[in-house]
């Protein structure tokens, strides 16, 4: 039996292999389907995304209220996991830790693991990629961790991060201990192989002082897009950076 099933698992990685090198002319579900399949033959024990520390639930919240991205459930998404892509996998995006729970078949049951925050490249929940930026400083050496990110807007000369954060606080309310989490975010640019916290007009003309001009008139004839849905505002403006850096390169 046992020699049956490796000469079977032989078979099927050379045929994996096979439809690999064309990996140019398949799409990205097919390419998807062949993994899934693969992981199906091999089983899950086998796979590398078993490799973390046990998660453990460590605060007591009101009905409602939680640490998590979007929400507290497990939802399937896809992760690349030390250079390697797992799909429709059970997990949750813990925000305040900034920490990846994926909930995997373990036997008859489940196990729920945190996985090593280092090995995670990217991963997509809820159709939002985020990416995990750690970059290290070429000056001094220092590492800037910004953790995971999620990718708003991206070009051949910008990108657009949105990184999600929750604050907790604690709470005593008739002898019964809560925690409250209260969510706010940031937006990173990441511009001529830096990253740049964006916080205002004047982080954007610091940015970009060729384009003074464009950021001020945007900004005018923007203002109630400004308050209605900031989010929607930068990455119109991102749009229209993007395109003026491009007409700028071919004029040169």
């Amino acid at each position: 039996m046992e020699r049956e099933f490796s000469f079977r698992f032989f078979v099927f990685v050379f045929f994996l292999f096979t439809r690999i090198i064309s990996i140019n002319s398949q799409t990205t579900s097919e390419i998807k389907d062949y993994y899934k399949l693969f992981d199906s033959i091999v089983g899950h024990g086998n796979i590398g995304i078993y490799d973390g520390t046990e998660h453990i639930v460590e605060y007591v919240t009101l009905k409602g209220n939680h640490q998590y991205y979007f929400t507290s459930d497990y939802l399937v998404g896809d992760v690349i996991y030390d250079d390697q892509p797992y799909y429709d996998i059970q997990m949750k995006y813990d925000i305040y830790n900034d920490e990846l729970i994926v909930r995997l078949p373990n036997g008859l049951a489940f196990i729920v693991i945190e996985l090593i925050k280092e090995k995670v490249k990217s991963f997509s929940l809820n159709n939002t990629q985020f990416n995990r930026i750690a970059v290290t400083n070429k000056v001094n050496l220092v590492e800037e961790n910004y953790g995971f990110c999620e990718l708003l807007y991206k070009s051949d000369y910008l990108s657009l991060y949105k990184k999600h954060k929750k604050l907790r606080t604690y709470h005593l309310d008739k002898e019964f201990a809560y925690n409250k989490f209260n969510y706010k975010n940031e937006y990173l640019i990441y511009y001529e192989d830096k990253y740049h916290d964006i916080r205002s007009k004047r982080s954007f003309i610091q940015l970009f002082p060729k384009n003074r001009k464009q950021i001020n008139s945007f900004f005018n004839k923007n203002k109630i897009l400004f308050k209605s849905d900031y989010e929607m505002f930068i990455m119109y403006l991102m749009k229209l950076l993007s395109k003026n850096i491009a007409d700028n390169k071919k004029v040169s």
